[in-house]
């Protein structure tokens, strides 16, 4: 069967048209903390902070070197007052919360497009005396990474990135790992003292040769 050149061409248009789904990423500024402020080669760091996504989507570089990321996640518990707080609990339910009120991946959400009873649930109310915390003021992300044995020790900085950008680089220390030599000798190194050899007088040759009688 032949086509027509009308329908030829209307075929052409067709698959011409044909739509391709685009995802679009908010670039933003990732702010973080990074505790402790100094750790070995090996040791491992935990940068809390946001906003944060997943392992696969982390890069964290130490001087310019990249670090293993082991997890990224919410803090299992923290104390607040006499109560133990569930941090995965809170973050997930933050999460719902600023998809609800269409956030931004970037900045401070106030909820705006939820009911004024929802919009305090989750993002409090500053308002109040004392302030009323939401539960994203309870959520605290934060990224376990290891220190990579390729940086030298002395000071430098721990920059994190993921998806929604990059965060500035923190101070941090690497600190010489325990055994590691600091340059000195061998006797310095293992903690003995040089021996010096005993000197005799003069008059006592005889008697410490053993020759005299």
């Amino acid at each position: 069967m032949s086509l027509r050149p009308t329908t030829c061409l209307l075929l052409l248009l067709h698959a011409g048209c044909a739509s391709s789904a685009i995802e679009l990423f908010e670039q933003c500024e990732i702010t973080i903390v990074v505790t402790p402020e100094s750790a070995s080669a090996g040791a491992e760091v935990t940068a809390r902070g946001g906003p944060l996504t997943d392992v696969r989507d982390t890069q964290v570089r130490v001087g310019g070197f990249t670090a293993e990321v082991l997890a990224v996640d919410a803090n299992t518990t923290i104390p607040k007052d006499t109560a133990t707080v569930d941090l995965t609990s809170l973050c997930n339910e933050c999460q719902t919360c600023r998809a609800e009120a269409l956030c931004a991946p970037c900045g401070r959400c106030v909820g705006e497009r939820l009911t004024p009873t929802r919009r305090v649930q989750c993002f409090g109310d500053t308002a109040t005396d004392p302030i009323t915390s939401g539960v994203c003021d309870l959520c605290e992300q934060r990224a376990v990474f290891v220190v990579p044995d390729a940086v030298p020790p002395g000071a430098t900085t721990v920059q994190l990135t993921n998806r929604h950008g990059s965060s500035a680089g923190v101070p941090f220390v690497v600190e010489r790992s325990p055994g590691e030599s600091t340059g000195g000798t061998a006797d310095t190194a293992t903690g003995s003292t040089p021996s010096t050899p005993p000197t005799s007088k003069t008059g006592d040759t005889a008697s410490q040769s053993g020759t005299g009688s």
